[in-house]
């Protein structure tokens, strides 16, 4: 039975890709820090890790005899640069140094990074793997950084993947979105044709087992999306059309953007309780094109989305209703 180790299990990917490795036979290892939510995952079924956030994690017992190991851990909204280069950065060069030492017949590393690590496209453009990145946020400039530690471990086969703005069951940032659109009301920043990429999480774990089992994946880097670029209205009318109701579009000013995520920001460091929505990904947040294209993930890998963004959003509605979220 092969061994998969999986780091950020508890996460919202990883507690989707944990019971998928698991149907295919797999032997599942996970790392999680407290405090985790393991509300999703078949701890019966899998051997848990606990790291300590203080104290670096010896990965010495969990690498032994690991056959593909699946990189997940991480931070994706704090308010501080040091805590991104920590997390994202530091764990990811000591896992690299891990599996050196503790499993040098390791057969794949899968690396989730993300399309912030590209940055967003020009104008009327579509980036791909070989586009210049230009990130433009601590979090996105994190995630390059541990996707260029790679060049110091040439003899580690990873693959690196770059899923755009994923969504889906468990959920909670595109979750608030609808729950909004829901009340009636729909804000929008910078303008409505900004283009987006979305890309549902089983299409994302559909790409993590394809980029662990396929032998031309490895050293490869690929965007993950569902194949479209949609705009901000599209995506608006999306929601409207599955719950059946009409939103009054309400555009924001980009000074009360900012007004909003300094008042944000300055809550989060009073409170401890961090938003998603702060000055720093204010950045993100207006540009006016995410658009990347998965053609080569396609190609090489025979990837091919399950889920469109109005069947992916009627999937993630629908479970939210089921569970009592919405």
């Amino acid at each position: 039975m092969a061994i998969a180790f999986v780091t950020g299990a508890s996460g919202f990917i990883g507690s989707h890709l944990v019971p998928a490795l698991l149907e295919r036979g797999f032997e599942v290892r996970c790392l999680i820090r407290p405090p985790s939510n393991l509300q999703w995952l078949p701890l019966d079924r899998i051997s848990l890790f606990t790291a300590d956030p203080v104290v670096p994690f010896d990965f010495s017992q969990a690498l032994q005899g690991v056959d593909i190991v699946f990189h997940l851990a991480g931070v994706t909204k704090t308010l501080y640069e040091k805590e991104y280069q920590e997390n994202n950065v530091n764990l990811t060069r000591r896992l690299l140094d891990a599996i050196r030492l503790h499993a040098p017949g390791l057969r794949r590393l899968v690396i989730t990074s993300s399309q912030a690590a590209a940055g967003p496209s020009a104008p009327g453009q579509v980036k791909d793997e070989g586009s210049e990145c230009r990130p433009v946020t601590y979090y996105g400039a994190s995630k390059l950084d541990a996707e260029r530690l790679l060049a110091h471990y040439p003899d580690i086969p990873t693959v690196i993947l770059r899923p755009a703005s994923v969504y889906g069951p468990r959920d909670r940032d595109v979750l608030l979105l609808i729950k909004t659109i829901r009340r009636g009301l729909a804000p929008v920043i910078g303008s409505p044709d900004r283009c987006l990429t979305w890309v549902h999480v089983a299409d994302v774990i559909q790409a993590q087992l394809l980029a662990a089992e396929s032998p031309q994946a490895a050293g490869q880097t690929y965007f993950v999306t569902d194949g479209h670029m949609y705009t901000w209205r599209e995506t608006q009318a999306a929601i409207e059309k599955i719950l059946g109701r009409k939103a009054l579009s309400l555009p924001i000013p980009m000074p009360v953007v900012y007004i909003l995520a300094a008042i944000s920001d300055v809550w989060a460091r009073l409170t401890g309780s961090i938003s998603i929505f702060n000055l720093n990904k204010c950045k993100e947040i207006v540009e006016q094109n995410w658009g990347c294209s998965c053609d080569k993930i396609r190609c090489d890998l025979c990837y091919r989305a399950r889920f469109g963004l109005e069947d992916g959003l009627r999937d993630t509605i629908a479970w939210a209703k089921t569970e009592g979220w919405l």
